[in-house]
């Protein structure tokens, strides 16, 4: 057969294979509604455990939610009567929340430290229980016994769901002593007298130091210390308004230590208190002679050397109104005249008042 040559293929298959497809075609018929049948109560038992399946999933994630609320709504100061139970939680399944049993779990050794939990020194008590981290545990609980939507043979099903939450009673109002008749009436009140009971001082002292404080406040002499705080003198407060300067601030009431400024100063060390105590004497009263080391100037060095500056920033304010243009009038400038050498001659008086103090250490 030449190469060019194409052979001819058959479009149907023979007579004989024709008539064999036939008859097995003929054989099978009726199979596939015998096959549904027999395959339907499979597929409809498989459908009824996804149903069952589903229904019971989603009761499990509603108790969760259930539960969670039946914790969150009886926290205080909540109630249920204010935030009663979900519409969507039956009746008749059970809800509620309450105490448990300590949380172990947190009993970590880390958090049984003395300062939280006691015993300190000095007979100071601490508070333990209020600060106990494995106390305070609640817990909600939501149960369900239901049927189920298919396959009743298989019975009822039951779902528990707990939701615990640690309340220590964190809240101002319950955070109290009650045993050493403690309680934080505000939110700001400070914590220490409902954490720690601190060693009680001789009623003599506490009597000593209210009498103090109450002649500092109430004494003849505080009218004098007016300069002490600046804004509060009324020829600077005048000079202010006068120029529309802001106002003058300088406090030069010495703090008890250096420290004080940024952190409070608290000791139970005599001897620390008693260097303390001279530092400041020193720092009102002067020490030394300037120029030398130990030099220290005190309250009357500060105060003349503030008002010097005022002085001399007066002065400029009020040579600036002779030179301004237009210029004053005649008898503005004689009084602007007169009152710049009043100031001139307070500056020279607090200069030597200055020269004096520096070289007799005050």
């Amino acid at each position: 057969m030449p190469r060019n040559e194409q052979r001819s293929i058959p479009t149907c298959p023979p007579r004989r294979v024709r008539k064999s497809v036939a008859r097995a075609h003929r054989a099978r018929t009726g199979l596939a509604p015998l096959e549904l049948v027999l395959a339907l109560p499979i597929l409809l038992f498989l459908m009824a455990l996804m149903v069952n399946y589903g229904t019971v999933a989603s009761w499990k994630v509603r108790g969760l939610a259930a539960s969670r609320h039946a914790l969150w709504s009886s926290r205080w100061p909540r109630t249920p009567a204010i935030h009663p139970r979900p519409r969507s939680w039956p009746t008749s399944a059970a809800l509620g929340a309450g105490g448990s049993a300590a949380a172990t779990s947190l009993d970590d050794p880390r958090v049984d430290l003395p300062v939280v939990r006691g015993p300190m020194p000095n007979d100071v008590l601490v508070h333990h229980d209020l600060l106990d981290p494995t106390v305070g545990m609640r817990e909600g609980r939501a149960a369900l016994e239901r049927d189920f939507p298919m396959l009743a043979r298989m019975g009822a099903y039951s779902l528990t769901s707990l939701h615990e939450l640690l309340d220590n009673q964190w809240q101002y109002q319950r955070t109290g002593w009650p045993e050493q008749g403690e309680m934080l009436p505000r939110n700001n009140w400070r914590r220490i007298p409902v954490i720690y009971r601190l060693p009680r001082v001789p009623p003599s002292l506490v009597e000593a130091y209210v009498t103090a404080a109450y002649a500092i406040v109430n004494a003849a002499f505080r009218g004098d210390l007016c300069p002490l705080e600046t804004w509060k003198d009324p020829e600077v407060v005048a000079y202010c308004q006068r120029f529309g300067w802001d106002v003058f601030r300088r406090d030069l009431h010495p703090v008890f230590c250096r420290r004080c400024a940024d952190e409070p100063f608290c000791t139970r060390d005599a001897a620390a208190v008693d260097s303390t105590v001279e530092n400041l004497i020193d720092r009102i009263q002067g020490r030394s002679v300037r120029g030398k080391p130990d030099w220290i100037p005190g309250v009357a060095w500060h105060v003349t050397e503030t008002y010097i500056a005022f002085y001399q920033r007066v002065v400029r304010a009020l040579e600036a109104q002779l030179d301004a243009v237009p210029p004053p009038s005649p008898a503005d400038v004689l009084a602007i005249q007169a009152e710049i050498g009043q100031l001139e001659a307070k500056i020279e008086v607090l200069r030597e008042f200055r020269a004096e103090v520096e070289n007799h250490g005050g």
